[in-house]
């Protein structure tokens, strides 16, 4: 099963680095801008191959930026379309400024610097348009029948599932004194909130309360010693014991739990664990 490290966003894949250098190619030569249809065939196949190369080179050095400069922006468990959206439009910044570099310094066509500026933007954003849409369409697709795939493995996992566990449990606060005493079972899930957790458990009659406790998740999730609960999420710790379904999209997992219509997120890089305690569990019973 494919595991959810978190991978590159869409632009720094295979497609991205084929597509755009392809278009370019297939542009200068045939479309020959710039003034480039003066010149013979095989030189301006040269110079299609070397504009394709700047392209791709453009793709790849203005991701690795990013990553670098802002690692935490750039993660996966937290990427949107407008972090897409952004990225995109960085990388054609880049491919403008490249392309009119090389085009001023060939001096193959007499044009103002200010006037080729603009037509290099103008015409690199029209031929972009289509291919950009093209692969944002084709990776959320992709990605999104992945997903799918992985979510019915996990789903028909729980079929076969953890019993509910009568282990009585103390939980204390962050100076060591007895915060409330619950069995597993009735634990459904605890969330971080700085110095504090909630901590969302089912009182005697089966309804879900809310005990705030002064202390870390961290802390909180290693006085549970039964091996129902799971970390999914640097927030979250989750009892799999009311485990419903796992859902989710392109872009996230998410938990639903019974007793509760919170859906709860799961990290891209914890997706794998998860299948793998759901799969222990099986094995197991």
């Amino acid at each position: 099963m494919r595991i959810l490290r978190k991978p590159h966003p869409f632009i720094f894949n295979i497609y991205s680095l084929l597509v755009p250098g392809l278009i370019t190619f297939l542009i200068i030569f045939f479309l020959a801008p710039y003034g480039m249809g003066n010149m013979d065939s095989p030189v301006r196949a040269l110079f299609a191959i070397g504009f394709s190369l700047v392209i791709t080179f453009a793709v790849v050095s203005t991701v690795k930026l990013f990553q670098r400069l802002f690692p935490i922006w750039m993660d996966a468990d937290n990427w949107t379309i407008g972090k897409e959206i952004t990225l995109i439009l960085s990388v054609l910044a880049t491919i403008c400024l490249l392309v009119f570099a090389i085009i001023s310094q060939i001096s193959i066509q007499e044009i103002n610097a200010f006037d080729l500026f603009l037509q290099i933007v103008l015409k690199t954003m029209a031929i972009s348009f289509l291919p950009i849409l093209v692969m944002v369409l084709f990776e959320q697709y992709t990605h999104q029948r992945a997903i799918n795939k992985e979510l019915l493995e996990l789903n028909s996992q729980l079929q076969h599932h953890y019993e509910k566990h009568e282990k009585s449990i103390d939980i204390r606060s962050e100076n060591g004194k007895l915060a409330i005493t619950l069995q597993v079972k009735q634990i459904v899930y605890i969330k971080a909130d700085g110095n504090y957790v909630d901590l969302f458990y089912l009182d005697k009659e089966g309804q879900l309360k809310k005990e705030l406790i002064r202390n870390r998740l961290k802390e909180i999730q290693d006085q549970l010693t039964s091996g129902s609960f799971f970390n999914c999420h640097k927030s979250y710790l989750v009892n799999l014991d009311h485990l419903q379904k796992v859902s989710g999209n392109a872009r996230n997992f998410e938990i639903i739990l019974q007793h509760t219509d919170h859906p709860i997120p799961v990290s891209r890089s914890k997706a794998a664990e998860l299948k793998g305690q759901l799969a222990a569990s099986t094995a197991s019973h």
